[in-house]
């Protein structure tokens, strides 16, 4: 029976995914109470509909942004670990936090983005604090990070790195009793296809196996390969942006307990936003492993949320 004021999985398809706003986070499969979903890529029913609604209750397209959860403390961090640190993209906090809810068993797993390079990212379940520097620093394209869950058992405690829009599929999961402990935020301004942006640098003469880091500064991708350093301008890889990233207008991931990005601190430091008990909770157990100090103002991260709400 169907829920009143609830989308069925038809009515959620032709509102996200015949859009083209879908963007494959997996949460709509993991919300499915008879596993009727499947990703291939994108979400289709394989089996009957109950009509319950719940795909498109965890569906964070679905919901509206304008939400989220204020800002309590900032800082600019960088972590006292030289090991994580030259693994990282910016100040380590989001590898150096994960290690702590490790080693304080707080968690029992983290979902994360890793992968062999910068153009192949996967989304991959962490079970000690060991494996954590092989999934550190950034990685480029939509990865189904949330639908990871389902390979993890009920009863385990799950700590969740996402960008805004995974962030909040987490956080509508975590509201419908699902076992996510902690969510951890990305910044992101725009994700793109991997397979569309690897083949777009190899017509700019950059092979994938070339590439020994990637970055984005200053609206620009910044490539090192084995043999040269390039700057290439990030208007230049416009048709590797999916569609469904110009429906979102968050920044600074508001719906994670606390949120992490390079926007706003100095090099090699990430600027760190606490919004919930959990954020403070993360940030405590971690401070005694980093370097910061407390932000009172955020005029980069303003400056760039302001541009994506008017996308």
């Amino acid at each position: 029976m169907k829920r009143s004021g609830s989308l069925n999985y038809f009515e959620l398809k032709k509102a996200v995914l015949d859009k083209e706003k879908c963007i494959r986070c997996g949460a709509c499969i993991i919300a499915c109470p008879i596993d009727s979903l499947v990703l291939d890529p994108y979400p289709k029913l394989v089996d009957k509909c109950l009509e319950c609604g719940k795909c498109a209750k965890a569906c964070p397209i679905v919901k509206k942004d304008g939400d989220g959860f204020d800002r309590k403390k900032a800082f600019a961090a960088k972590t006292k670990s030289l090991d994580i640190l030259k693994n990282s993209q910016d100040g380590g906090v989001v590898t150096s936090i994960l290690f702590q809810l490790f080693e304080k068993d707080k968690i029992d797993k983290a979902i994360v983005v890793g992968g062999e390079n910068d153009l192949e990212p996967k989304a991959k379940i962490v079970s000690s604090k060991n494996e954590l520097n092989k999934t550190a620093g950034t990685k480029y394209g939509l990865t189904p990070v949330i639908s990871k869950l389902q390979d993890i058992k009920g009863s385990e405690d799950v700590a969740v790195v996402g960008t805004p829009c995974q962030s909040k599929a987490a956080r509508m999961l975590k509201e419908m009793g699902f076992g996510i402990e902690y969510i951890i935020g990305v910044f992101c301004m725009q994700n793109f296809n991997s397979v569309e942006l690897k083949n777009k640098f190899e017509k700019k003469g950059i092979k994938n196996e070339e590439i020994k880091d990637l970055t984005i500064t200053n609206g620009k991708f910044q490539v090192n390969t084995k043999d040269d350093k390039k700057k290439l301008p990030i208007s230049e890889f416009d048709s590797c942006v999916p569609r469904a990233c110009s429906s979102c207008v968050d920044f600074e991931a508001k719906h994670a307990d606390i949120s992490i990005g390079s926007v706003g601190s100095e090099k090699d430091h990430s600027t760190v936003i606490i919004r919930t008990k959990k954020g403070k909770e993360m940030f405590e157990l971690t401070k005694d492993k980093l370097e910061y100090i407390e932000l009172n103002s955020l005029q980069q991260v303003d400056k760039l949320g302001t541009i994506k709400l008017k996308k």
